[in-house]
């Protein structure tokens, strides 16, 4: 019986992470034809993809401890004639200060998109509501063309209020509006979060990786957990591995991944 259990259990990690693979496979091969919005954790690398839609050099996951200073990096992911755009980002305000939020650092090179070929912007960033962070930005003149590609958006800086888990920013409407006046919402959208539960290799990132890992264990096809942040996943604090972590870990990811 207990044989019969344990290949029972197999199938269903095996078709749940077929499921997954096969779903977010889907995802991206969809998604690399349109443009998207995310918010990049550690701006210093940014080399981004700048002909589709990818999370190269882009970081949805960050640990920090209360009273830290953190900055954000709102990106534009592969745009076509980008001109305007308009960005509400949210966050738990109990949880996060709002300090600042600038559209560039040219002290560090990090141009805003809209400004490729020297093009000048009039933008400005406000806050709302105390949890909303309002961004819009626009080309200035008659450009002949908008911008293209992958870039700064914003950078935005907080400062920790907890070293609680799960503390999300999450972009909650976002608009590009190309150099013909057409006004796009866009639904492709990568959100943040500092402290996650979930991150069990600890290598800085929620993803599918760690959902492997934590099938592995479930399994017992993984026994070597000394280097591994079990109680960092057990939400239930039984000391186990088994369905409900998975569950929420495949929750986390996709209130990340929208």
């Amino acid at each position: 019986m207990n044989n019969l259990l344990l290949n029972l259990n197999k199938i269903i990690i095996n078709f749940t992470i077929l499921l997954f693979v096969y779903s977010n496979s889907w995802a991206i091969t969809d998604l690399t034809n349109n443009s998207g919005c995310s918010l990049d954790m550690n701006y210093k690398t940014h080399d981004y993809d700048q002909d589709k839609l990818s999370l190269k050099h882009i970081e949805l996951s960050t640990s920090a401890i209360i009273n830290n200073e953190i900055i954000t990096a709102v990106i534009a992911n592969n745009v076509t004639d980008l001109y305007a755009y308009n960005i509400i980002v949210k966050f738990n305000a109990k949880r996060l200060s709002f300090i600042q939020g600038v559209t560039e650092n040219a002290e560090e090179n990090l141009n805003n998109i809209l400004k490729q070929d020297n093009i000048q912007t009039l933008g400005f960033i406000t806050k709302k509501d105390n949890n909303k962070i309002i961004i819009t930005n626009t080309m200035t003149g008659t450009p002949e063309h908008g911008a293209n590609g992958s870039g700064i958006l914003a950078l935005l800086k907080f400062k920790v209020l907890d070293e609680q888990p799960d503390n999300f920013l999450t972009l909650y409407q976002v608009n590009y509006i190309d150099i013909n006046d057409n006004n796009s919402q866009i639904t492709n959208l990568f959100n943040s979060v500092i402290n996650p539960i979930g991150d069990i290799n600890k290598d800085g990132q929620l993803n599918i990786k760690d959902i492997i890992i934590a099938l592995q264990i479930m399994v017992g096809i993984n026994r070597d957990i000394s280097t591994l942040s079990i109680s960092d996943i057990d939400i239930n604090n039984d000391n186990r591995m088994d369905i409900k972590e998975i569950i929420y870990l495949f929750n986390s990811i996709s209130k990340i991944q929208q």
